[in-house]
Formats: structure tokens, sequence, C-alpha cells
């Protein structure tokens, strides 16, 4: 009997493993936890997910009840048509430098009927020469829809970093932030110029701008302002989503190189120089197999995606060393600490939600300009979210990598036929934050530990398949002993 108590004992631990290996085996999922009477609920979707589903872009999503039926759900806010875009020369008027005693001093302006702005006949004449120490305010009450990107045009003699924000009004007595952490720069040395003269307006809508120096007695002296903007209004572009910070896997005198974890779209970059005082000039480049087709963009994006896709179509791709390389952006990067400021770093740079394997940073001559250390960068990728209507048994679950065609999106309109019913309530999921692929990997197209952690079956984990074989014969052959066991004498 004790024989048979330890093979029942080792039968039920091997059962055990064989149960676990199937249970990493199956597609992923987690629950959901409702807030909200519903029965329609909103879900914002963990950027890590991209990293887990077997598509990147999502289309094996499902939403289950505890039954395992599938839930009708759709995407909100998706596929808005890219407006076309204009750019043109806006004007810019000097005002009085704001202070902390005088935020918001008084402006020598005034709105026509047909929303241009007039010097009022007791203020100073446009004229004039404006004071040094001079905050600005910019007419773009022509653009029609968002706000892209304004272009300044600094003086010559305008040798520096020079920090400021930018507040947007309708009125010119109500002004809201929309940007703070925002710079431009020109350097002149041994005839070749360092310049970043564009502020990122992030699709906002605003009449008017204003422009304030933090540092007024270092101001710059404007000559003029060109904007780019949609052509018609769109909605606002969903908040972004942070990875952690990662340093370099490889790095030589030209360039370093960050391997990419599996199906993340890459909107935007942060690139953190590891010293202070630091001006980097550099190229930023996505890498992918060969063999891979053009580099994959977000089929469900924004506006501002597309018109960045737009604008990187035309950047040439070449092979090399079996990869082929798409230009992301050329562009400076600095960590500067002007006198009596804070530190000032370079603003986050929006990028086109494409899909690499790797990303290469270029210095422009050597990487020894970056200082002793390499710079570590952050991915932000834009928030996506679903709608869902929940029913029967609770609780609910999110999964991914579910090949079946059942449960797969509807449009928002077949979703909620009625229109919007009340308040959609909120939905939550948690899952583990995006991890950098490890540095070991010698292919570049290697599966990242993020993917292989998510529960993906293809042929990212042939140890599964392995394991699950080996139960099998393990379990046959203690069932066959355990059977001679108890079988009965004669």
């Amino acid at each position: 009997m004790k024989t048979l108590h330890t093979l029942l004992r080792s039968t039920t631990f091997a059962a055990s493993l064989l149960a676990a290996a199937l249970a990493q085996a199956a597609p992923g999922s987690a629950p959901l936890q409702l807030e909200g009477s519903g029965p329609y609920f909103r879900l914002t979707l963990p950027a890590s997910l991209h990293t887990l589903a077997k598509d990147p872009e999502l289309s094996d999503l499902r939403v289950r009840n505890a039954d395992g039926l599938p839930l009708p759900w759709a995407w909100q806010g998706e596929d808005i048509a890219t407006p076309a875009t204009r750019k043109l020369s806006v004007p810019l008027f000097p005002v009085p430098t704001l202070t902390e005693s005088s935020p918001t001093a008084a402006i020598n302006l005034r709105i026509r009927a047909d929303g241009s702005l007039e010097w009022k006949r007791q203020g100073s004449s446009p004229q004039s020469s404006p004071p040094a120490q001079a905050d600005w305010i910019v007419d773009t009450h022509v653009a029609t829809g968002n706000l892209l990107q304004l272009r300044l045009q600094l003086a010559p003699q305008a040798q520096g970093l020079f920090p400021l924000s930018v507040e947007g009004s309708d009125d010119l007595s109500h002004w809201h932030p929309l940007a703070s952490d925002v710079a431009v720069l020109q350097i002149n040395n041994a005839g070749q110029t360092l310049l970043q003269n564009q502020i990122d307006l992030g699709a906002a809508r605003a009449r008017y701008l204003r422009l304030h120096w933090l540092q007024p007695t270092q101001a710059p002296q404007l000559l003029g302002a060109e904007l780019e903007s949609f052509e018609q209004a769109v909605p606002p572009a969903p908040a972004l989503q942070w990875t952690d910070a990662w340093a370099p896997q490889q790095c030589d005198a030209s360039a370093c190189t960050w391997r990419l974890p599996s199906g993340l779209p890459v909107d935007a970059l942060r690139v953190e120089l590891a010293e202070t005082n630091t001006v980097a000039p550099l190229r930023i480049y996505g890498e992918s197999p060969v063999s891979a087709s053009a580099p994959i963009y977000h089929r469900h994006r924004h506006p501002l995606h597309g018109l960045r896709h737009r604008e990187r179509e035309a950047a040439a791709t070449t092979a090399n060393d079996g990869l082929q390389r798409s230009l992301l952006a050329d562009t400076v990067v600095w960590r500067l600490t002007p006198g009596g400021l804070a530190e000032q770093t370079t603003p986050a740079l929006m990028l086109d939600g494409s899909h690499h394997t790797q990303l290469r940073i270029e210095a422009r001559h050597a990487v020894s300009e970056w200082g002793g250390r390499p710079p570590r960068i952050r991915i932000g990728t834009r928030s996506r979210s679903i709608a869902f209507l929940a029913r029967g048994a609770g609780p609910l679950s999110l999964a991914w990598d579910l090949g079946k065609p059942e449960g797969a999106a509807v449009s928002l309109a077949t979703l909620m036929p009625a229109g919007k019913l009340g308040e959609l309530g909120t939905a939550r999921v948690e899952l583990p934050a995006v991890a950098q692929p490890a540095a070991a990997a010698s292919s570049a197209n290697a599966p990242s530990p993020t993917a292989a952690a998510s529960g993906d079956t293809g042929d990212h984990k042939p140890w599964l398949w392995a394991a699950l074989g080996v139960g099998l014969l393990l379990l046959g052959g203690m069932a066959a002993s355990l059977l001679k066991q108890i079988r009965p004498t004669g």
C-alpha cells in the first residue's frame, strides 16, 4: 500500500505539471474589474497588450463572460479620416512679459470682427521695435482645424537654448496651457548651425497662442512664424502610455541600438541623455528584417499617426546586415541647465506609430558627443479604448490570441444602435508592464521575453509542447506501473 500511495502521489504531481503546461499553452486572458451600472463599459487597453497578443493590431482580442461566451465590443474613437494640412505664415505681436506679479499683463490688442488682431490705438505701433524682453502673441485664427506645429524664425544674433511655455486662448482673456516643457535652439559654431525651431502643438484648438519665455532677459527676437494645421477639426489624440527607461544593448563609435518588444507601436520617443549640458544632433532609425514587408503602421490610428505615416512614406529604406532601415526622425536633443532655471530636456519626439524590431540612434559625428555613457530611451504608445456590452454571469474577462471569428470587433454603430445610452461604465484590467527584450539574442527577429511570457502558443514556445509530451508519457508509465501493483494475484 505504501508503494501504491507513493505512485498515486507521483501521478497526482505529474498531472498537476501537465495541467500547468496546458494552462500555459491556452490563450491568454485576464479578469476585468467593472465600475458603474452599465450595461455598456469602456476599457482603456494597457500598452503591453500589443506585446502579448499574437496580432499587434489586436484583431485577436475578445471579451468573454464567466460561461466563456463572447460579448460584443467595438473600437472607440478610431478610423478617423486624416484631413489635409496647410502651412501659412501667421502674424506675431510682442506683448509685455508675464511675471509672477502680473500673470495677466495687459495686452494692447483688439480682436476685429473677422477674428484677426490689431493694435489698440493707445498701444505701441507694430512698426516700432519690440522690447528685448517680450512675450509674443501669435494670431492663429485662420486655422480652421487643429494646430499641429509652429515654426519660429529666430533673429541671426539669437544664440543658445530658449525655453518657453505655450498657452492658447479664443478671446485673449482666458488662457489654457498647451505646452510647458518646450524650447527652441539655435547655435552657430565653426560655420555649422544647430537649429531646432519647431514646437509641436499636439492637434490643439486655439484662435491665439501666447509664447512666454522662461528666461525673459535672454529672450530671442522673432522675425516670423509659420503654422501647420489640419484643414478640418478632429477629436483630441489619445494619451500616451510610457515604458520604463531602457539602456541600449549595443553601441559602436557612431550609433547605439535598442531591441524593441515585439508588436509595440512606437508613437513617441524620449531620449534621455546621461550627462547635463549636452546637445546631440542625431538620426533615429527603425530597423526590421529585410525579409519583412514595409514597416507596419497602425491600421487603426488617430489622424496624427496618418499624417506622420504619410510624411515617412517617402523616406528611403536600405538593407544593411540583414536589416532594412527607415528614417523616423532627424533632430537635436538636449539636456541643459540654463542659469537660474530647472534642468531643461528635449520634449517627446512624436513618431508615426510603426512597428520595428530594433531602434538605432546615430550620432552626427560620434557617440562620444553624448558623454561618457549612452542615452536611455522611453517609448510612448497611444492608448486604445474599446466599448463592450456586458451580459451573462461574471466575472468578465479580456482574452487574446484567439483565432476564432466569434467575438471579433463590430462597428460602434452596431454596438450602440440607439446611440449613446447614458454614461458608460469603466472597466479595468491588470497586465504586466512592457519589458525590454533581453540583450543576449543574436538574431534581429528573435522572440522577446515579453512575448514569451504572454502565453503565445505559436512557434514561440516549443518547450510547452515538449512538456506536454513528457507529461503524457510520464502519466502513461505511472498508470501502467500502478495497474501492475494493484492487479489481483491468482
